[in-house]
């Protein structure tokens, strides 16, 4: 490791100055520290240069949109300056579209298993993930970093790897509660005084995850000869911030870096005082505008009475060899990290070359590192909206301040008059009319107006913000949507959709994806394996049995589930509807019953509320109770020609009572009948015995 010294920023580099190593080469010093300097000077000047062309300032102004005081003719009022933030507007509608797609699902990744990587180690790395994310404040950075690519059209990221102590509160009782047992066994707790009270105490935890943060691309440069819109193609970069005490006290952590003593620190901080060097007037510039623009102050601006609050420079260079890290103390230079670059492999694996950044841009240019954004874009059209409507303001208010006109030699006065509200003039002659008048006041031809619903109409419809989408509403002017139809909807949807879906492209497939794959390497190599289980825990999958070498040599596929408000969802819509159909089907549903398969009802109506903007997070479908099932049995089709099988069962069963009730009552009639005849034929054979026997009277 290097020792921190003082290092000549105009040292020459010569051959001497290159070692040759293991990885790559490294260079002394006093080399390294020049090329690090030298490099910030280059792309400064390239940045300088491209601010006209980019208008990076004027989109920083524009969208504040400042009012200026200007005199209007002999200083009597102001003239007309109504501030106008069509820009502004933009941007806070198509940034929260763009950023509520990318998160729109939760977690809004989806990790897909390559052969050999099971689903449990799927679902661990997704807590993790999720976990982390939130951990970073993923969706601020987000958020921020699609704003400032909207307005510049460029937005440089940084990724690397974080590690720090929190301390945590941890209560507990000052004594237990007692616990009282009864003559019969029953048990009760008594609350004490000491038991309600509570104790606490702080207990350290290691956080260890990676990060990404936003970086402003007036601080942070690369190879002013990349000719593609992605830094990661950029052989170098380099980096300009401001430190004070504590960030050097932190640094000091890191045993990669050579920081001077504290008496030195100490020395610069109290007695040898000296102002950092100013940023890049990208910066400069709107900072010193804070009279019409809100801006914070400038980074090198003693802003506190406490002398450790004040900044130092420190720039650091990065390349696939080696990251030089130099303090700048006033013009003194300070080298206090020269080492190998320990994540150029990572860097490369992800498309990168070696440096530690990833980029987008909202419009890409040919041959340019840097984009179009909409302050290029609509912040032209802004100044077009404003200068017409005030310059209409202006003439409009002609008749409420008019101007007079006097014949030449007649009642001509002396000096300029000031009329007001209630003076008097006095006329010679008899005719007022024939002194002084009224000059014809100009109007406002009505054209302007048309331009100005035109120019408008066209700014948003260039941005994918324009009223037909994004608030269902015609622009002025404008009786029909176009949205009346399916046709149409889809016509309107596309057009605006097609505009939107550029810049979240670029941002996921050169930022979002690959810091996915960053996160996952960093993890596996640098994420202690008793973390990952804590992590697990607070995720509520603890119940995986977790191997770690296995989750380490996990293969797979990253993506993001950018689209929910977005193109993609005019397709997922349409498909949608084509399940529908299937779903009704008789013929489909009999050949899917065959196959011994059903349609899934839930899952198809979340599908089409979550399309359809409504989270599904309402259980508007439950389980039946038993009585709901009965009724539902009833009422179903089988149920129907069940209960019609069973009346006519019962019918049936019925007429055989009936039936067998007849022929049980036509035999009992008959039995009855010959028990008849028979007692008759036994007393017609009794009388006959007895009168045979003369015992007949």
């Amino acid at each position: 490791m290097s020792t921190a010294a003082t290092v000549d920023r105009n040292h020459e580099v010569r051959r001497e100055d290159l070692r040759v190593t293991e990885t790559g080469y490294k260079y002394t010093d006093e080399a390294a520290a020049t090329i690090a300097m030298r490099d910030m000077d280059t792309w400064f000047a390239y940045v300088n240069a491209t601010n006209w062309a980019a208008r990076w300032t004027d989109s920083d102004t524009l969208v504040q949109s400042p009012q200026s005081l200007s005199p209007w003719g002999q200083g009597i009022g102001t003239r007309a300056c109504v501030p106008n933030f069509l820009l502004s507007n933009t941007l806070d509608v198509v940034v929260p579209k763009i950023v509520g797609g990318m998160t729109y699902e939760d977690p809004p990744f989806l990790l897909r298993p390559r052969p050999g990587t099971t689903d449990e180690v799927i679902r661990a790395k997704t807590a993790v993930f999720s976990y982390q994310l939130e951990d970073m404040g993923f969706v601020e950075t987000l958020e921020a970093s699609v704003y400032d690519c909207g307005l510049r059209g460029t937005v440089f990221l940084k990724w690397g790897w974080h590690e720090e102590s929190r301390e945590f509160m941890q209560f507990k009782r000052k004594a237990s509660p007692i616990t009282d047992t009864s003559p019969t066994g029953f048990k009760s707790v008594i609350h004490t005084e000491d038991s309600d009270a509570i104790e606490f105490e702080y207990v350290t935890q290691e956080i260890k995850r990676p990060y990404i943060e936003k970086k402003d691309l007036a601080r942070v440069g690369f190879d002013p000869a990349c000719k593609e819109t992605d830094c990661r193609k950029a052989k170098w970069s380099v980096e300009w911030a401001y430190v004070d005490w504590d960030d050097l006290e932190a640094l000091r952590q890191n045993k990669e870096y050579t920081i001077p003593s504290k008496e030195v620190l100490l020395d610069w901080f109290f007695r040898d005082k000296k102002t950092a060097a100013p940023d890049s007037p990208i910066l400069t510039m709107p900072e010193g505008m804070r009279a019409q623009i809100v801006h914070a102050m400038p980074a090198n601006f003693n802003t506190s009475a406490d002398p450790l609050r004040a900044t130092l420079v420190i720039v650091e260079r990065q390349d696939a060899n080696a990251i030089i890290v130099v303090l700048c103390h006033g013009s003194d230079c300070v080298l206090i990290r020269n080492s190998e670059n320990p994540f150029a492999k990572i860097s490369k694996a992800a498309g990168g070359s070696g440096h530690t950044y990833l980029s987008s841009v909202w419009r890409p240019l040919r041959d340019s590192l840097v984009g179009q954004g909409l302050g290029q874009i609509v912040g032209t059209r802004q100044m077009v909206a404003q200068g017409t409507e005030n310059l209409a303001l202006e003439v409009l208010a002609y008749p409420l301040h008019p101007t007079f006109t006097m014949i030449e030699g007649w009642n001509t006065p002396t000096q300029q008059i000031s009329l007001g509200s209630g003076d008097v003039l006095k006329i010679q002659g008899d005719d007022v009319r024939k002194g002084i008048g009224l000059l014809d006041m100009p109007k406002v031809p009505g054209e302007a107006w048309q331009v100005l619903q035109y120019n408008k109409a066209e700014s948003l419809e260039s941005a994918g913000a324009n009223q037909q989408v994004t608030m269902g509403a015609g622009a002025a002017g404008i009786q029909s949507t176009g949205m009346r139809s399916g046709t149409g909807a889809g016509l309107v949807g596309a057009a605006a959709a097609g505009r939107l879906d550029g810049p979240t492209e670029r941002f996921i497939r050169q930022v979002f994806t690959p810091f996915l794959y960053i996160m996952d390497m960093l993890n596996n190599q640098l994420l202690p394996t008793q973390q990952i289980r804590q992590i697990l825990t607070e995720k509520e999958v603890e119940d995986l049995d977790l191997d770690h070498v296995a989750y380490r040599n996990a293969k797979m596929k990253y993506e993001v589930l950018a689209g929910a408000h977005l193109g993609p969802k005019r397709e997922m819509a349409q498909f949608l509807a084509v399940i529908e159909q299937i779903a009704i089907n008789p013929a489909l549903l009999e050949a899917a019953a065959e196959a011994d398969m059903a349609f899934n009802f839930a899952d198809w109506f979340k599908s089409f509320a979550e399309i359809s903007g409504f989270k599904f997070s309402q259980e508007f479908f439950t389980e039946m109770t038993a009585a709901q099932k009965k009724r539902r049995d009833q009422n179903s089709k089988a149920g129907i020609m069940a209960q019609q099988s069973a009346a006519k069962q019962q019918q049936f069963d019925q007429q055989q009572k009936a039936k067998t009730q007849q022929i049980f009552d036509s035999a009992l009639a008959r039995a009855g009948e010959k028990t008849a005849v028979l007692q008759a034929e036994h007393a017609l054979q009794l009388g006959q015995i007895q009168q045979g026997t003369g015992l007949v009277g």
